[in-house]
């Protein structure tokens, strides 16, 4: 199992942290799978990866508490899941509805809205 969570860097008395999706089996300072962001609690500084922090959450990655608040209290990695929602429900609304039937002169015509081909039937 995947987890979102803080590995500490940085030098004696300041601390410094790196959000990474790590196995749960690993140690803290562990090797970890990918980055995906960075927190510094003192300056108050946060960055995330959106895009990769979103990847793992869509395949059961599990962040922990902190990691849970720090997502909470920046917006970008919500918005950026509930775009990625809507686009996968367009997407497959379209792919539903690729070939349309359109009656051109007595001659039924298929267009592939992918492709952008046209398919004549003949009866």
């Amino acid at each position: 199992m995947v987890k979102l969570r803080l590995k500490r860097c940085g030098r004696k008395q300041h601390a410094t942290y790196r959000i990474v999706a790590i196995d749960v089996r690993s140690r803290r300072e562990g090797r970890d799978l990918r980055k995906v962001g960075f927190y510094d609690p003192i300056n108050n500084q946060t960055y995330l990866n959106a895009r990769a922090i979103a990847y793992f959450l869509e395949r059961g990655a599990q962040p922990t508490e902190t990691v849970r608040d720090i997502l909470k209290k920046s917006d970008t990695v919500q918005n950026y899941l509930e775009r990625l929602k809507e686009y996968r429900r367009m997407n497959s609304n379209c792919r539903r509805y690729t070939c349309q039937l359109l009656t051109v002169k007595k001659r039924k015509k298929y267009v592939d809205l992918t492709n952008q081909t046209l398919f004549e039937l003949s009866e």
